[in-house]
């Protein structure tokens, strides 16, 4: 025997009872998929947006924070990242105003006043932005999308959980 004659394990197929289970549990999530064209109910889609305009907020805050220690420094230097949000933000850099624009982005998402006219805008444009995709600012669109996909991967999960539960008693009566 030389040195190139291996001997390889015979390749062993999966159990055709395994290779059915897998089948249905592939086919069922298949189904489940469908839940991605659930519609969009608008208490789901205000409290998404919210979510993704505070998160958007948060970061603008975080933001200004290190604009703040930039500035604060005895040598002040802005980043780009820096001079950029703070352009965005229509805020000079002073650091008074960058202290002052962070207050008040903190008092838009802790106020209750201000987080119940932002949920009423969203819920006021939530038929328009049904109807028409284009319409959508970064907001919308990302709460919709996060709307869908979360469907889109629940169903998958359940419809496969189920098909393959249904499977495996269906294989316990053969």
């Amino acid at each position: 025997m030389s040195n190139y004659d291996v001997a390889y394990p015979p390749v062993q197929s999966p159990q055709p009872k395994k290779v059915k289970k897998l089948g249905a549990a592939l086919l069922g999530g298949l189904a489940g998929m469908t839940a991605y064209y659930i519609p969009v109910t608008k208490n789901n889609f205000v409290d998404e947006a919210f979510k993704v305009h505070r998160r958007y907020v948060t970061n603008d805050i975080n933001g200004l924070k290190q604009a703040a220690g930039e500035l604060s420094q005895s040598t002040p230097n802005l980043s780009n990242e820096s001079k950029l949000l703070l352009n965005r933000l229509g805020v000079s850099d002073d650091i008074d105003d960058v202290f002052q624009k962070s207050k008040d982005l903190e008092f838009e998402i802790t106020d209750s006043s201000s987080v119940k006219n932002i949920k009423n805008s969203f819920a006021n444009g939530f038929d328009t932005f049904k109807k028409n995709a284009s319409t959508m600012d970064n907001v919308a669109s990302e709460a919709m999308s996060n709307i869908k996909w979360r469907n889109f991967k629940w169903g998958m999960g359940i419809g496969a959980a189920l098909t393959l539960a249904l499977s495996c008693i269906f294989q316990k009566d053969n």
